[in-house]
């Protein structure tokens, strides 16, 4: 018997509202004006770029659900990917240097309070349970047809 669990959408979407919610509440605090002089009232503002906390924190989140004990060299994937799409929003002039910055510090941030509230170990636990029930029960074991 196959089981299912919630588990992983759960984690995914709580991090993406907690992102979401830190991201749009510190645009709406600052409303800074872009390099082109303009707020746009329906995104807050410049700071911090929503497109590398978003990158950065999607990236970290797949490292997490790949595998939750990554060692200190997964973690410049996400860091890279941060990198590339902010040089790319300052390369457009869509954003200040300080906005990429503040906006790789914010999805820090929040892989930080992921790590440090054990929320991928809670997502794993599951699994790990599975796993022990399965064996337990023989199922690991090959049937004949």
């Amino acid at each position: 018997m196959k089981r299912r669990s919630l588990r992983p959408l759960v984690f995914v979407g709580g991090v993406g509202l907690l992102t979401v919610a830190l991201t749009i509440g510190t645009k709406g605090v600052m409303a800074r004006p872009d390099p082109h002089g303009l707020v746009v009232q329906s995104n807050g503002g410049s700071f911090p770029s929503g497109h590398t906390v978003a990158v950065m924190v999607c990236l970290g989140v797949a490292v997490l659900l790949a595998h939750p004990r990554a060692g200190r060299w997964v973690w410049l994937i996400p860091a890279t990917g941060g990198g590339l799409v902010g040089a790319a929003m300052l390369l457009q002039a869509a954003h200040w240097s300080t906005d990429v910055v503040g906006g790789a510090l914010l999805a820090t941030s929040v892989l930080a309070v992921v790590i440090a509230l054990g929320w991928s170990r809670w997502l794993h636990q599951q699994r790990r349970n599975d796993n022990a029930d399965r064996l337990a029960d023989g199922s690991h074991l090959p049937t004949r047809a």
